[in-house]
């Protein structure tokens, strides 16, 4: 199914935006529903797919000002988009209107990642160590979460409502129980060579049953509960 998926996607690619662009994808997000499929390219450009038909519909600005590369990608409900960049900034717009809520410089260090964690709440990763979560309707800081000693390149939200899952290069697992809880201390664990080869460099909770797959820069994928 995965296979088909991708498949699917490189055709949608290739058939409606790259013969256009010389430019290669560095995060790809859907709206809820998955009738828009949004694609951010390493030329600053957040690209917008049907993904009824697998075709191209418009490109999104993105940025008023040179902010850096894309590093992160996130969409929330079905209407807003939220970008994070290398220089630490970030942009939320509203895909309907194609109008900026805000452009601001977030983090101290390279924006790492980015994931919608509500319709209209997200939250970013950064190299300064910090991981925050944003109001998108108003663009203001609501708290900052508890975090170790170490970026954290890796942080997906688990199921709706549910926990904030993140990874570190150090092989270290943070979940945080409530994303809106800034006070509790997340649970950590580490990894062992015993249960995981190389370093993650790819995370994916599954919400059925509630359990994680972890991809390696081996090539191995492993299944955790």
């Amino acid at each position: 199914m995965v296979g088909k998926v991708l498949e699917w996607l490189e055709k949608c690619w290739n058939a409606s935006v790259a013969q256009n662009s010389a430019a290669s994808v560095v995060a790809v997000d859907h709206f809820a529903g998955g009738k828009s499929l949004l694609a951010a390219t390493n030329d600053g450009v957040v690209k917008v797919m049907d993904a009824r038909t697998a075709k191209y519909v418009m490109d999104l600005k993105v940025s008023v000002s040179p902010c850096g590369l894309i590093r992160g990608l996130c969409a929330m409900g079905d209407r807003w988009v939220g970008v994070g960049f290398s220089s630490g900034f970030i942009s939320v717009v509203d895909i309907r209107t194609g109008m900026f809520l805000g452009n601001w410089k977030a983090h101290d260090g390279e924006i790492l990642q980015m994931v919608s964690v509500s319709d209209s709440a997200f939250v970013s990763s950064s190299l300064d160590l910090a991981v925050s979560v944003w109001s998108a309707t108003d663009t203001r800081l609501m708290h900052h979460l508890r975090t170790g000693n170490e970026p954290l390149h890796l942080v997906s939200c688990a199921w709706p409502r549910g926990p904030l899952i993140s990874g570190s290069t150090a092989n270290r697992i943070s979940i945080h129980a409530s994303v809106m809880n800034p006070v509790k201390e997340p649970a950590l664990s580490r990894l062992t060579s015993d249960s995981i080869k190389g370093l993650i460099c790819s995370l994916a909770p599954l919400p059925l049953n509630k359990l994680v797959l972890l991809g390696s820069d081996n090539g191995s994928i492993t299944l955790f509960a």
